[in-house]
């Protein structure tokens, strides 16, 4: 910061410069208020966002996804305008502050977002043609959510907050809108209300994809992590099925701090497009599997993987043994060969 000269930046490098700031204190952080980079950058290249202006976080944080979208979106004729909520009053007050660098519009609300969401469009919930979230994990529900006004929860009361933040974007996605989530692998088998939410999501035609992580992407933590993309009540293809998505094996850096490659994401945006069968990284799955499999949503179950190099040292290790195995099958050869020459010789001279 010494030799940036802070007369002369423009506002989006000051937006940039502050994220940077923000970063390098999550590295140091077990906190789940910034997105690490290359999650973020998957997020935000799943969601395809020339396609809609309104950008909703239910849990933003400090705004880490919303203002890397603007970032990337952002043109001349039509500015995006970035909607957020989070719990904590200062975290909050960050985000806002983030997006105000950029200058970007933004309404970043306080306040729990599933016993009192507050973008609001009347007296229902706001629409939008984009929502990121990256929910804390493993957080129970305390509230009562059964009397939700909003609807939300009348049927299934979710067990955790990230289900409850799954359901209330599916209520508050625009009819062809996207939706991206960062879940715990644990949504996609666990029983229950879980179950449910999976049941309902699948039989409505509301999954997109599931897109499997490599471990240990976040600090603090080595919670198994999936993407969840969600489609808008009028956005899907029934006869197309699931698109399931192997990341698992794309990741570069320290044991237990890594990072997703740019192949990783390259990779998972060409299964989306394709939708098609790539062994051992992708397959797509019809709702009648998924009902013959109990709406289990692992990707692990319907991806083979291909089985895990290894290290030179073991391959050469092979090899070597092999060579040995080759000697001394040679060696038994003409040990062989000599004694029917001998025996050849001996009844010849008799």
């Amino acid at each position: 910061l010494e030799n940036v000269p802070l007369g002369a930046i423009s506002s989006n490098e000051a937006s940039e410069i502050f994220q940077l700031l923000l970063d390098r204190m999550a590295e140091q952080t077990a906190g789940n208020s910034v997105t690490p980079v290359s999650v973020r950058h998957l997020l935000i290249e799943l969601s395809k966002p020339n396609r809609g202006y309104s950008i909703y976080d239910p849990v933003c944080g400090y705004a880490s996804l919303l203002c890397d979208f603007a970032r990337i979106t952002q043109s001349p004729e039509k500015a995006v305008c970035l909607f957020g909520q989070d719990l904590q009053r200062g975290v909050a007050l960050v985000a806002k502050m983030n997006t105000l660098l950029g200058n970007w519009s933004s309404e970043i609300e306080i306040g729990d977002t599933l016993t009192l969401p507050l973008h609001l469009n009347g007296r229902e919930l706001k629409r939008f043609d984009i929502i990121l979230a990256n929910p804390p994990f493993g957080i129970r529900i305390e509230s009562d959510l059964k009397y939700d006004e909003y609807k939300r929860f009348i049927d299934i009361q979710p067990l955790f907050l990230e289900v409850g933040i799954i359901q209330h974007i599916c209520k508050s996605l625009a009819d062809n809108g996207r939706g991206v989530v960062l879940i715990s692998n644990g949504f996609l088998f666990r029983s229950g209300s879980d179950f449910k939410v999976r049941k309902e999501l699948i039989e409505t035609d509301r999954i997109h994809a599931i897109i499997s992580l490599p471990a240990n992407l976040f600090s603090g933590t080595a919670i198994a992590t999936s993407v969840l993309v969600l489609n808008g009540p009028k956005r899907f293809d029934a006869e197309r099925g699931i698109i399931l998505v192997d990341l698992t094996t794309f990741a570069e850096g320290q044991k237990t701090r890594r990072h997703l490659t740019e192949k990783g994401i390259k990779t998972a945006l060409e299964c989306m497009t394709a939708c098609s069968r790539n062994e051992g990284i992708s397959t797509v799955v019809s709702k009648k599997a998924l009902r013959d499999n109990e709406y289990d949503l692992s990707v692990s179950r319907y991806i083979q993987a291909f089985p895990k190099e290894q290290s030179f040292q073991v391959e050469l290790k092979k090899l070597t043994s092999i060579i040995e195995e080759r000697n001394q099958c040679e060696q038994k050869a003409l040990s062989l060969l000599n004694s029917i020459n001998f025996e050849f010789q001996d009844g010849h001279n008799d």
